[in-house]
């Protein structure tokens, strides 16, 4: 038995770059895509940059740390829809590279997003509101109809 945990544990301990993209993706590729996401400078720093192994969970990283390399492997994916959940609290200064890096990701993709927080969707097209929800301090050109 703890001969299969050991290999449960290798199977879910990943490179940064595999982490980033499971395909064969070159590395160029994966670097430009952690430039976007704002992760670059984060991964660098870490002891293999790179080649740094983490856990499957990615228990290593702060909060603010996976959502950057979450935005980096949605970048190499290059889906043509995105939905995208709230965001997680993380610190202002992290906040604001991954909005950064987010705001990249969704230029030219239809993307939903979930949000409680109005500066989440400060650059939204158009916002719609569960039906019995009062309507942010935005404007009227933004509210979509109808709202569900």
């Amino acid at each position: 038995k703890e001969g299969s945990f050991y290999v449960l544990k290798r199977l879910l301990t990943y490179m940064i770059k595999n982490y980033i993209s499971f395909a064969a993706v070159v590395i160029c590729i994966i670097i430009a895509a952690a430039k976007l996401a704002n992760a670059d400078g984060l991964i660098r720093r870490l002891p293999d940059g790179y080649q740094t192994l983490l856990s499957g969970d990615g228990g290593s990283l702060s909060q603010g740390q996976r959502q950057l390399l979450s935005i980096a492997r949605a970048t190499v994916a290059a889906p043509p829809v995105l939905i995208l959940d709230k965001a997680s609290s993380i610190d202002t200064r992290t906040e604001k590279l991954v909005q950064a890096g987010m705001d990249a990701l969704m230029k030219g993709r239809t993307t939903f997003v979930i949000a409680y927080r109005l500066s989440t969707t400060k650059n939204a097209d158009c916002i719609t509101l569960p039906s019995r929800q009062k309507a942010p301090p935005v404007s009227p050109s933004l509210l979509c109809a109808p709202s569900f």
